[in-house]
């Protein structure tokens, strides 16, 4: 009789920890989907439908649902593109709770990014040590209205403006550095 009473309490806990892993698990793919969604918010040419695809596809890679589960997910990106809303549900079969009437439970996860600002990102060069990663020379001209111009190269010339070339931007900013006049950016 005690046998049967701990082969029970065993059976539960490991369903047990089998659906609080799961449901860990579809967590941690709900965050880094609205994380990925809301960085295709900053970009100028998004649209709903990318950043629901984005999400949507950065969501089930990292989960990876059970083929034997019913996997649901549910996708919020308001027309205005502010924010990104997810929500995964999974069905998981017990192995132990169908010889108590437990057959299955189900496990959520939801999570929502905001972006504060409207400043879109119009460009972003992405070479970390690059001399000139965003390089401009003899009159060239980029103007990125109500846009930011970003380079992520550490390199103290990671931006170069030569000649008469011009770089507009509401924001334009450098990891490293940049090699040319104040006047080849604006602001600089």
């Amino acid at each position: 009789l005690g046998g049967t009473v701990l082969v029970g309490l065993v059976g539960g806990g490991i369903d047990y920890a089998r659906v609080s892993a799961r449901r860990s698990q579809l967590q941690a793919a709900v965050d880094a989907g609205v994380l990925a969604g809301g960085n295709a918010l900053k970009l100028a040419a998004s649209s709903t439908d990318s950043v629901r695809g984005v999400t949507e596809q950065t969501i089930r890679d990292a989960a990876k649902p059970l083929p034997e589960s019913a996997f649901g997910l549910q996708i919020a990106v308001p027309a205005e593109k502010t924010s990104v809303s997810a929500r995964a549900q999974e069905t998981i079969r017990l192995g132990f709770g169908a010889l108590v009437g437990l057959g299955s439970a189900t496990v959520a996860a939801q999570a929502r990014v905001s972006v504060v600002g409207r400043m879109r990102l119009c460009m972003l060069t992405l070479d970390p040590a690059a001399t000139g990663a965003f390089n401009l020379q003899k009159n060239a001209q980029v103007t990125a209205n109500a846009c930011s111009l970003y380079s992520n190269s550490a390199n103290v010339s990671g931006m170069v403006g030569g000649d008469n070339a011009m770089a507009r931007a509401d924001t334009i900013c450098s990891a490293g550095g940049y090699l040319g006049l104040r006047a080849n950016f604006a602001p600089p």
